[in-house]
């Protein structure tokens, strides 16, 4: 059985789109799948079939849109799994001869314009060309991978009963190796990338979107008097490397050099902030899942949609969205509490196993509904 997975962002372990798509296309081609993944051209990807292309973001995705058309139209290739519902609508015309789309749907743009950017003119018509590719790409899809049972949610009826829940999963073995390097150079580690260690050190991991409360985390770190180091970037970046001086923004990392460094980290943060609206609530976990794998204590904020598997005072320690106050609270009890660490990280260490990318795959039912059709 060939498949086909597609992406329109650079091939790499370091974003989410890219790497989760690498892991599910491993998982299958274990199984014994004939498995190939296209995207950018990013890192160079090992034991695993890929073409890259080159260009600006929009010539990419139409260079993208034609190597993928070749390639199912010469090879045969019977599914084709896509991140990205604006990019999977270009392609539902290869349901004409028979060919399957499966879409791994990580949230609908337009409605991410809606409810967080501002309502500038450039944003509408954004908001328009989102809508009008993505509906119909979510409506028409053969079948639509979730990550959570919270973005499940933002499906209608007819779609939740084409979709599966595949979480997001680990790498152990990738974690392990990980954990091992950073403890034989900690001080080098620390030192590359101006990391302090005379303070409890907390961290976050992770691009973060608008529906991350980065203020409170910072405030709360600055309030309770723990230095914060900060992988990854996002909105208002530069205007928060001038604001908060007791937080270190390393930018983006490779994978591996970002999960090192987080195993320095004394406590981790998922700075969750509440879906505007009353709109249906869901979260990335990409962050937690990889705070789990290096047993960290994680202190989250207790919002509707958040990770259920995560036991308060076992797994983690929750505080109001809203109030650094809280987190503050919540981040001197745990960084006093030796013992409370030592069980958060013996529990995480254990409950980690559950999201191997491959247990992941095979309990989600993708394999069997592929074989099915």
């Amino acid at each position: 059985m060939k498949v086909l997975f597609m992406t329109d962002t650079r091939l790499s372990y370091s974003d989410a789109p890219p790497s989760r798509l690498i892991y599910i296309a491993k998982s299958l081609k274990k199984k014994g799948f004939d498995v190939e993944l296209i995207g950018r051209k990013g890192e160079k990807i090992t034991s695993l079939k890929t073409t890259a292309v080159t260009g600006a973001k929009n010539i990419a995705r139409i260079k993208l849109l034609f190597l993928a058309y070749r390639k199912i139209l010469a090879q045969k290739y019977t599914y084709i799994i896509i991140r990205g519902a604006h990019l999977a609508f270009f392609l539902l015309p290869l349901k004409i001869i028979k060919k399957k789309v499966i879409l791994d749907f990580h949230n609908w743009n337009f409605r991410e314009i809606k409810l967080y950017y501002e309502k500038s003119f450039y944003n509408k018509i954004k908001m328009l060309f989102y809508y009008v590719t993505e509906r119909p790409a979510t409506k028409h899809s053969d079948l639509i991978i979730c990550y959570s049972e919270g973005l499940q949610t933002l499906l209608s009826e007819g779609e939740r009963s084409r979709s599966i829940i595949l979480e997001n999963g680990l790498d152990l073995t990738e974690i392990q190796a990980a954990i091992k390097e950073a403890g034989k150079n900690k001080e080098k580690l620390s030192e590359k990338h101006d990391v302090p260690t005379r303070k409890p050190l907390a961290g976050f991991l992770g691009n973060w979107e608008r529906q991350m409360s980065m203020e409170v985390m910072f405030e709360a770190c600055r309030k309770v008097g723990v230095d914060l180091v900060v992988i990854g970037t996002g909105p208002n970046i530069e205007k928060y490397k001038q604001e908060w001086k007791n937080v270190v923004f390393t930018g983006k990392l490779p994978k591996n050099e970002a999960l090192k460094l987080i195993s320095l980290c004394d406590v981790t943060i998922a700075p969750y902030k509440e879906t505007p609206f009353n709109q249906p609530a869901y979260y990335s976990t990409r962050k937690v899942r990889d705070y789990l794998g290096l047993g960290k204590p994680i202190l989250m904020a207790d919002v509707k949609g958040r990770e259920k598997f995560l036991v308060p005072y076992e797994n983690a320690v929750f505080y109001r969205s809203d109030s650094p106050e809280d987190l503050a609270e919540k981040i001197r009890m745990v960084i006093s509490d030796k013992k409370l660490q030592e069980k958060m990280q013996e529990n995480n260490l254990k409950l980690a196993h559950q999201f191997d990318w491959q247990v992941l795959v095979e309990k989600s039912g993708l394999i069997e509904k592929i074989l099915k059709n």
